[in-house]
Order: structure tokens, then sequence, then C-alpha cells
């Protein structure tokens, strides 16, 4: 498998005191293919918090976790994840007055980043600068045409077969499916703050298979 960084940076990460039993390896991906990984976390996440203007709380901020997808692969991937809106959705509402969105996704929440005992993002804790986040700041795009719906559907099946109401033509209530045009894009998964991923490099990823990060 081909993995993330070139020649990625191994060091020892201690949770508490410093002993065997609280220390764990971890590699710090500085250097490396920010655009990638960005790319390889948005496309392997189930879900992401939107985040929209509201109408309700007169211009604050509101965030609503919604389920995602991203092709039905990582090499169908395009950097733009789709998620769905139903009409009375308080996002929906925001996006049908400000298209300004933000998208925020965890690698604490992908089932890769396991390790054997269940812990996330490899036993780090979720909020460890080395286990990552990206923030996609853009502009909602409404999804309308069937030709481009018919696949988004069938990704949705894939991944989420537990919520028909993504794959079978929406809620009851009726909503819309919605993509998003990335203008700044960010990545924490180093200490120093997060790192500016250009939007163009991202977009242009051609994700091979077999991908992964180094455990």
């Amino acid at each position: 498998m081909q993995s993330l960084g070139t020649t990625p940076k191994i060091m020892t990460y201690c949770r508490m005191a410093k002993n065997s039993e609280n220390c764990i390896k971890v590699q710090s991906h500085t250097g490396t293919k920010k655009a990638e990984r960005a790319r390889w976390i948005v496309g392997k996440s189930l879900w992401a918090t939107v985040t929209t203007i509201s109408v309700r709380l007169d211009g604050l901020p509101w965030g609503n976790i919604r389920s995602t997808v991203d092709g039905s692969s990582l090499q169908s991937s395009t950097g733009k994840p789709i998620f769905y809106l139903p009409t009375p959705d308080p996002s929906n509402i925001d996006v049908s007055q400000n298209q300004n969105i933000s998208l925020q996704f965890s690698e604490a929440s992908l089932a890769e980043r396991l390790d054997n005992k269940g812990n996330s993002c490899g036993g780090l804790d979720t909020m460890d600068p080395l286990c990552a986040r990206v923030m996609i700041f853009g502009i909602a795009k409404k999804v309308t045409e069937s030709k481009a719906l018919k696949p988004i559907r069938k990704s949705f099946k894939e991944s989420h077969p537990l919520a028909p109401w993504l794959w079978k033509g929406g809620a009851h209530t009726g909503g819309n499916y919605y993509t998003v045009d990335p203008q700044e894009i960010l990545l924490l998964d180093y200490y120093g703050g997060p790192t500016v991923v250009d939007v163009e490099k991202y977009l242009d990823c051609k994700m091979p298979a077999g991908l992964t990060i180094q455990e």
C-alpha cells in the first residue's frame, strides 16, 4: 500500500506518565503531502459537522452533524463531499439564505484509525493535534441534476445502508443534496497550528489504490 508522506518522522508520544505503558509511537506529517492527507480523511469520513450562518440565531454560527459521502471509493472521490439536508432542517433553512458554510472532519471518526483495543487515532486523544482535523470553508451548492444524483444515492446506499432516506430519494419531508465549492482548506495534523492546504492541489489529487497512513 502507498502511505501518506515520503519520509515521516517517528516520534514517541507519552500520555501523562513517561513509561512504556503510557507511550505509543506516532508519526508527524510535517513536510509531507498535506493535500493528499486531507483528501484521505474527507474521502474516508462518514460524517462531518456542517456549520452555517444561522437564521434562527440571527447570524450566529450553527453546527450540525450530517452524513457525508465522497464517491463510492477513495479513487472515485472528488474532494467535494456530498451531504443531505431535509427541508425543515435548520441548516437547510440557513443555506437558502446564505450559502457560506464550513465542514469539519475528524480523523478520530475513522474506523481505519482504530487500534487493536478500539481506541481512536491509534490511541491518541481526539483533540491531540496529531489526530488530524480538516476544515473546508466554501459555498454550498445544491445538486439537482438526475445524472449527478444517481451515483450520489448509490454511494450513500453503500456507505450508509441503515439510512434508506439518504439513497431512496430523501426524507418524507423533502430535502436537498448539497456539495461544497471549497474556498479555503485547513489541515491540523501537527503542533503549531493548522496548515493552509492549496485548494487547487487538493482538488487535483489523484488518489491511488491502497492509499493509507502509516502506523
